[in-house]
């Protein structure tokens, strides 16, 4: 009976290469070894866009260090030349592969590699020829994609829904998918982002980002926006609130830690904050190793925030939250799965519908230095600056409550089991 399903299958797929002729998919590149298709050996690979920076890229080098971790091999194949600091981190230079819309490269990596499931980020490419191949596919959602028209996130949605599995990082980001693409809310998993807490509870922060060396005395109260530099990050909004906050707080200071990804609207946060009455109150942090995040979050700032215009899953919430940390967010990506805790305080969106809102609004609404959600906010953190002991303790609980939850084991255990059960796939 096995050999006959096995024949069967080839048959199949030799069909379908058929159809491809001309392709990628003809018979001369078509895997049809055993292994493939009956292997009880997993081989991951992780395709990306870029491999540098930002919290996709965390999140996926903590998917590929667990694998390993587990005993599960996997490589990272990225589309671009786009890569940096997290390919740097990889176990060796030979688990990489820039394929550079080449899909035949693409094509030999893998069957060299003997690699069973391609799981995507954000990426695309080959996601539905690849199922020809007989490796099966997973694909994570990141983020609601709402830069996208309504007929371009369908035509995308139709290549997303042919992996074997869609996983979503929130449920918001669920929602959002399955209510814009007209997707069966049955179709699409959640699996929450996994941190390293083992790394976060190191104690290697370099002087030059303790509260002493940037100036800060115990009478002050510091805010740490950890975000790249982005229209949907908002930081302009933040500043206008910081004007509101040290007109009764005036011992208050407010930290951006990130990357800048955008150079046009940094320079434009920066032109208005550098003329700002809070000025002198905000200072900017391009850049702290990951490994020095966690005493950053504990012994730095007082109070985590993310008052951003839109996020999938923040690695940055969950890891202040592991921190114990008290937090201002908006109302997007993982902080609505958070509404229950004390010690998160979850302020409006800064437009009103969110399933109407497009690229266009993103970048009208991310120059505003008082958008329609501000007085929230400014009202949110001097509510949680009152009440800071309160909030500590609160946050504490949290911490040591949700804290095994939050790592990146649990989330390679969730993906594990996918694969493992390998349930409800279209093929």
């Amino acid at each position: 009976m096995k050999n006959l399903k096995n024949f069967i299958k080839r048959i199949f797929y030799r069909v379908l290469s058929i159809i491809n002729k001309g392709t990628i998919l003809s018979n001369d590149n078509l895997i049809s070894q055993k292994e493939f298709f009956d292997s009880d050996i997993i081989t991951i690979g992780l395709v990306v866009s870029s491999f540098d920076k930002g919290g996709l890229e965390q999140a996926v080098f903590n998917l590929y260090e667990g694998f390993w971790k587990k005993g599960i091999k996997a490589y990272v194949l990225c589309q671009t030349n786009n890569i940096g600091h997290f390919s740097n981190k990889l176990y060796s230079p030979e688990h990489l592969l820039i394929f550079n819309n080449n899909e035949k490269k693409f094509v030999d990596f893998c069957r060299n590699h003997r690699i069973s499931w391609l799981h995507y980020h954000f990426n695309t490419f080959m996601i539905e020829k690849i199922r020809v191949l007989g490796i099966k596919t997973i694909y994570t959602i990141h983020s609601i994609y709402s830069w996208l028209s309504d007929y371009e996130i369908i035509k995308r949605a139709e290549l997303i829904n042919t992996a074997d599995y869609v996983v979503a990082v929130s449920k918001f980001t669920k929602d959002y998918y399955c209510i814009r693409t007209k997707t069966p809310s049955s179709k699409v998993s959640i699996i929450p982002i996994g941190i390293n807490t083992k790394e976060l509870g190191e104690n290697n922060l370099d002087d030059q980002y303790t509260r002493k060396s940037l100036g800060f005395s115990e009478n002050d109260t510091v805010l740490g926006f950890i975000a790249s530099f982005h229209e949907v990050k908002h930081q302009m909004n933040m500043v206008g609130a910081m004007e509101r906050i040290i007109k009764i707080k005036p011992h208050t200071n407010l930290i951006f830690l990130g990357n800048i990804l955008q150079k046009h609207y940094y320079k434009k946060v920066k032109k208005y904050w550098k003329k700002s009455s809070a000025k002198n109150n905000i200072i900017h942090i391009p850049y702290i190793d990951h490994s020095q995040v966690g005493q950053f979050l504990r012994e730095t700032i007082d109070i985590f925030i993310l008052p951003t215009i839109q996020e999938g899953c923040s690695n940055a919430v969950a890891e202040a939250l592991f921190c114990g940390k008290p937090m201002l967010l908006t109302n997007v990506g993982n902080a609505p799965d958070l509404q229950h805790l004390e010690s998160v305080t979850i302020v409006g969106r800064a437009y009103e519908n969110l399933y109407s809102f497009r690229q266009k609004d993103i970048s009208k609404i991310s120059f505003e230095k008082e958008s329609r959600n501000n007085a929230e906010i400014v009202d949110g953190v001097l509510n949680i600056i009152n009440n800071f002991n309160g909030q500590m303790i609160a946050a504490k609980n949290a911490a040591e409550e949700y804290g095994k939850s939050l790592d990146v084991n649990a989330m390679v255990d969730k993906y594990f089991d996918l694969i493992i059960n390998n349930k409800n796939s279209p093929l």
